[in-house]
This record gives structure tokens, C-alpha cells and sequence, in this order.
């Protein structure tokens, strides 16, 4: 009878500490399950709305996928329900999106131009889902969109700061991958460093690469060898071969681009030009909570509030600082015109 007894206590407390394991459970913020996703709810005035944002790489690259997931985050602070596959390979593409919109995700961002096949592929057979591709003009109705920060702009203001501050009259801008949004940032930079001076030469080029360091610092290297005195780095994580270059030479100076890079070189940075693509991020699940998301080409820059310039360090001189606000407000207001294309 004793041994029953002991049972049944045995099976009552098993019973309790299921109860307690389930509602801990319950009250936990974040849940990661195979494929490293991760699903939030922080907020539970979510509104009903769901994002979820799909990545080529990991969270914690500090460059490109960083960026991404921290308008992820916003998106969350908003009070709207997240979740983000990270390290997705090309062939698991339309799956992770079928995924996502089988569980009834309002949106779901592919962060990079190669998300667009799949996007289009899954769009069919989910019409009340919208997708959204990111460094990108091209969309398809009824419920694919593209969105793109205007790299161009950005490209625009560091080559008319580097034409304004160049003393050899010859610029560079080394590149990483000759992929949309890179490519752009380099046009912009040469039409900008044309709006200043007709003559300043610009040096641009491509490694192929967006994490080899020591490609850019030799790339870099073979521009200042050819003349160029200030430098423009797009690279993401390889921005650091420049960076590390710059610092060795006193004589020459760099912009940083995305975000502020000034702690890579502080004594030779004379800004960088901000593209926010978190803000962008969020403008973009903002509308699609209004009902107000349609399939076609957003494009965030100046205008838009979404590019912008770092403080000026104290080696730009007063007047260039001056002459560079006074462009920015003509881009703004149509005066200047920076063409957003590739080439």
C-alpha cells in the first residue's frame, strides 16, 4: 500500500513540475529551432503583424547581415512579431520561404538581390503574403516589392567630399563584390567627385571579394600607387585592408561607408556616409501594418531620410564642411540630381 502511495506522490510531482517547465516555457521571449531561426514575440500588442527575414549569412558579421537584423530589432521594439533564418544556403531558399509563409508570416524580407528568383517562385502560392528583396529595383506584382538604401546618394557625397579634400587631384574607390548596391556606391562616388571637379581622377575597382582583408589593403595599395591621396572603401568586412593601409600612411586619408568607421582609423577618417538599412527595414514592415505595402520599387536615400554623413573630423576644413550641408540640401530638394544606376 506504501508502495502505491509513494507511486502516486511520484507521479503527482512529475505531473506539477510538467505544469511549471510549461509555463516558464510559455513566458519565454525567444525560441530557436533547427536551421538556427530564431522566433520572437516581444511585445504582446503585436498587432497580429508578422516579419520574418531571411539571410546568406550570419547576424554577427558586423557589415552586410548585421545590419539587416538590426532593423529586425526594430521592427520587434515596434511590437511586431519577428522571426529570421540566418546562414541560408541557395538551395534552401524557397523552402525557408515556404516555411514562413505556411505559418502565416504578413512579410517576409530577403536580405539581397538573390532572393528575388525564390521570392517570385514562392509568391503564387501565398498571395496574402508580401516579399520584399533588398538592394534591388526589380519587383513583380502582385506581391513581390523590392527595396533599396540609395547606395548612389551615399556613393555621391564621398566623392565630392574626396574631390573637395584631395590634394593629388586623384581618388580611389576599391570595391568588394561587383554586386548592385557596390556597384552603385561607386557610380555615386564618381558622379559626386564630377560635381566638384571635372578633373580629379577616380581610380575604382573590384576584388571579388567582401571578406578578403588582405585582397582590398593590396587593392588600395595599387591606388595610392597610382596617385590617390583619399580613399572610399565598399567592402563590408574586408573594409579593414583599407582601413589598416590608411593608418600606415599618415599622408592619406579615407571615408568610411554604412556605418561610422572612424575607430578603424581615427586620425585619418574624415567621415563616413550612412546608409541606414535597419530605418529602412522598419519604414518598409511599418507600411505593410498599414495596408499600405505595394508590389514596386522603394527606394530609401537622402530624401527619404535614409543616407546621411558622419561628423566631419577636424582635418575638414569649415568651408567644405559648409559647401558639403549646402549639397546635401540641394540633393534633397531636386536641385542636384544624383542618377541611380549601374554602370
Amino acid at each position: 500500500m506504501l508502495k502505491k502511495k509513494n507511486f502516486i506522490l511520484f507521479l503527482l510531482t512529475l505531473l506539477l513540475f510538467s505544469l511549471a517547465l510549461s509555463a516558464c516555457s510559455a513566458n519565454n521571449t525567444s525560441e530557436k529551432s533547427e536551421g538556427a531561426s530564431t522566433v520572437s514575440d516581444n511585445n504582446a500588442q503585436s498587432k497580429n503583424y508578422k516579419v520574418a527575414l531571411v539571410l546568406p549569412g550570419p547576424i554577427n558579421d558586423e557589415g552586410w547581415n548585421a545590419t539587416a537584423y538590426r532593423g529586425l530589432e526594430l521592427i520587434k521594439q515596434d511590437g511586431f512579431e519577428t522571426a529570421y533564418t540566418e546562414n541560408v544556403k541557395t538551395s534552401d531558399y524557397e523552402a525557408i520561404y515556404r516555411g514562413y509563409a505556411s505559418k502565416g508570416f504578413d512579410l517576409i524580407i530577403g536580405h539581397g538581390f538573390e532572393f528575388l528568383d525564390p521570392s517570385k517562385a514562392v509568391s503564387a502560392d501565398f498571395p496574402k503574403t508580401m516579399f520584399a528583396v533588398t538592394s534591388t529595383n526589380e519587383f513583380a506584382e502582385p506581391n513581390v516589392l523590392a527595396m533599396d538604401t540609395n547606395s548612389s546618394d551615399a556613393g555621391f557625397l564621398a566623392g565630392a567630399l574626396a574631390a573637395k579634400m584631395t590634394k593629388s587631384k586623384v581618388v580611389g574607390v576599391p570595391c568588394g563584390l561587383e554586386i548592385p548596391g557596390i556597384i552603385r556606391y561607386a557610380t555615386g562616388f564618381k558622379q559626386g567627385a564630377a560635381y566638384v571637379d571635372p578633373d580629379v581622377k577616380v581610380l575604382s575597382s573590384y576584388t571579388g571579394s567582401c571578406a578578403d582583408s588582405a585582397q582590398l589593403k593590396e587593392l588600395t595599395a595599387a591606388m595610392v600607387n597610382q596617385g590617390a591621396d583619399i580613399l572610399a572603401p565598399n567592402a563590408d568586412q574586408a573594409n579593414l585592408g583599407a582601413f589598416e593601409y590608411v593608418k600606415e600612411h599618415k599622408d592619406l586619408r579615407i571615408i568610411g561607408c554604412y556605418g561610422d568607421l572612424s575607430v578603424l582609423a581615427p586620425d585619418s577618417t574624415l567621415t563616413s556616409a550612412l546608409i541606414d538599412m535597419p530605418g529602412a527595414i522598419e519604414q518598409v514592415a511599418k507600411l505593410g501594418h498599414e495596408g499600405k505595402l505595394e508590389a514596386k520599387a522603394y527606394l530609401f536615400g537622402l530624401k527619404e531620410g535614409s543616407v546621411s554623413l558622419a561628423k566631419f573630423s577636424d582635418d575638414v576644413p569649415e568651408d567644405v564642411r559648409t559647401y558639403m550641408n549646402d549639397l546635401i540640401e540641394k540633393i534633397k530638394n531636386g536641385e542636384v540630381e544624383v542618377k541611380y544606376v549601374l554602370e
